[in-house]
């Protein structure tokens, strides 16, 4: 529904602003490593679930750009800094999402 997805998307944007204030690398591990694995069971691809994340990257991005506009270097500095610091953060998120249905499949004793 579109209350769901709306939630979805409040969620990923809500976590990636505590990543910027925490750079919390444990919480996106178990964030989209289980959000891979609900997929997993939901039986959702895999190709899927990550151009979903790629799309909110690119969305957050263009965003960022419309409100951003740079009037100074420092700005323009602080505009590619914050896309940098998002880059990493959507990475990240893409390959636990990735990682965590690779896991769905593997017994609970062979995760660790």
């Amino acid at each position: 529904t579109r209350e769901q997805l709306y939630s979805r998307v409040y969620d990923v944007y809500h976590n990636l602003g505590r990543w910027l204030a925490e750079k919390d690398e444990t919480h996106i591990e178990r964030v989209y490593g289980e959000l891979g694995r609900r997929r997993h069971h939901d039986h959702t691809p895999v190709s899927e679930l990550l151009y979903v994340v790629i799309l909110m990257k690119e969305h957050l991005a263009a965003y960022i750009r419309r409100i951003a506009a740079a009037n100074s270097a420092v700005e323009m500095h602080q505009e590619a800094e914050l896309n940098q610091l998002m880059g990493h953060f959507f990475d990240r998120a893409l390959y636990h999402s990735d990682k965590g249905c690779e896991e769905a499949d593997q017994p609970a004793a062979a995760r660790g």
